[in-house]
């Protein structure tokens, strides 16, 4: 059979057909937090999206005792309010297939397209979703931080190493930074250093030769970002949860040095990990107005040392069966000072950090969820012609921004980041 002409409107017809939507709502397990945050896609002013935040209680009451007697009231004490803005960023994905496989999956129907786009229509979704929750994560505080470099091979700190995060990366780029604030030095070649491998049991990550070494060269403390997740003056990627939770001064147009409330909780100094210091790092939300069930976020490492130490405590009673013995969980949840606190294994956390986060204080605000295509185009366009190559292009698109949110209140005070080097250590 000859190949028919390739359109793109074919390829959409046979994707809606073979796909429809369910595409689209597959969320890998590892997207802890993606799938615990609802997608809102609130009122949009300009390019930023604005809401009421409130920051302060009403406190103008009177306290009359028992007699009844007329007193003159106390003034009013309004509440304070004030409006915190945000913008969503955009997060594109590309996968590109050439004219004649395109064309002949086009020509043989739809069971051929299922074959010859499958994989990498599945492949690009997954890994948009895990670009997400990397920066739902870690947005403006980088992927990792550089302990030592050898040429363009880079041993990352134990407290900032996530195994899970680097699976998949090779070929991915990156770029490497002095630090973490709004303005820093770029180190490496400032075109982007491309991953070459990663050994897991060392943590280190090698690059293709030129990268790290070049320019001006990375050195320890430098923070790795993905390319253009952020430049000398600014982030383009959203702020991430772990910054959130330790926010001390102006996010979202609102400072918590003047209004505390807005600040974030960080435990640092925690020491050997154990679950009473865990969820006494839980306290500190709660004593500033946490009073509902939290995730308490761990990495998988930690979850094993919780899971071992609450089997180790097990008794059998009349359930024993001498053919088959079950212990360990798949979560665990405790009883905490205000509600249920369920300790969840989130992959991409790094050996040095918890979270704690209730997930109604949460969402994920922008145009447009995760999805593939392009929003605002006819039937949300799937395939681009690429106007150099002989290649028709798929894409997936999202805009988002994490923040916390509760009822028009915004309170990064019950949410609490745990960081501590010892993490790594998982000492009893």
């Amino acid at each position: 059979m000859a190949d028919t002409p390739n359109t793109t409107a074919t390829l959409a017809g046979y994707y809606k057909k073979v796909y429809g939507d369910k595409l689209d709502q597959v969320i890998p397990a590892s997207s802890v937090l993606y799938d615990e945050v609802e997608f809102e896609e609130a009122k949009k002013i300009g390019d930023s999206y604005n809401f009421p935040v409130l920051l302060t209680l009403e406190n103008g009451f009177t306290v009359n005792g028992v007699s009844g007697a007329v007193v003159t009231l106390q003034d009013a004490s309004a509440a304070v309010s004030k409006e915190a803005s945000i913008q969503g960023v955009e997060l594109i994905g590309r996968t590109q297939m050439s004219y004649i496989a395109a064309s002949r999956a086009a020509s043989e129907g739809p069971a051929a397209f299922g074959r010859a786009w499958g994989q990498a229509l599945m492949n690009l979704r997954v890994s948009h979703m895990k670009r997400m929750e990397l920066m739902l994560l870690y947005g403006q505080l980088g992927l990792g931080v550089v302990a030592s470099r050898s040429t363009d091979a880079l041993t990352i700190s134990d407290a900032s190493w996530s195994p899970a995060t680097w699976i998949g990366l090779e070929n991915a780029q990156f770029e490497f930074w002095t630090g973490t604030s709004a303005s820093e030095t770029e180190h490496g070649l400032t075109t982007g250093s491309t991953l070459s491998s990663v050994s897991y049991s060392t943590q280190v990550l090698n690059f293709a030769s030129g990268g790290p070494s070049g320019g001006t060269p990375v050195a320890a403390a430098d923070v790795i970002y993905f390319i253009g997740a952020r430049n000398t003056t600014t982030f383009n990627e959203c702020v991430g949860l772990m910054k959130i939770a330790q926010n001390t001064g102006s996010l979202f147009g609102i400072d918590a040095a003047v209004y505390n409330i807005w600040a974030g909780n960080l435990v640092s100094s925690f020491g050997a990990l154990t679950m009473g210091k865990l969820l006494d790092a839980v306290s500190q939300a709660v004593d500033r107005g946490l009073d509902e069930k939290v995730i308490l976020g761990v990495c998988p490492k930690a979850y094993e040392v919780l899971n071992a130490d609450l089997s180790a405590q097990r008794h059998f009673d009349g359930s024993y069966s001498r053919e088959k013995l079950e212990n360990g969980t798949q979560s665990i949840m405790l009883n905490g000072q205000m509600g249920q606190v369920e300790v969840r294994v989130m992959p991409f956390l790094r050996r040095g950090d918890a979270v704690c986060f209730p997930s109604s204080q949460l969402k994920l605000i922008g145009s447009a969820d995760v999805g593939m295509g392009i929003p605002g185009t006819e039937g949300r366009d799937i395939f681009f012609h690429l106007q150099t190559k002989n290649a028709v292009e798929a894409r997936s698109f999202s805009t988002s921004r994490c923040s916390a949110w509760r009822l028009l209140a915004w309170w990064p005070s019950r949410v609490s980041r745990m960081h501590d080097t010892e993490f790594t250590q998982f000492s009893s």
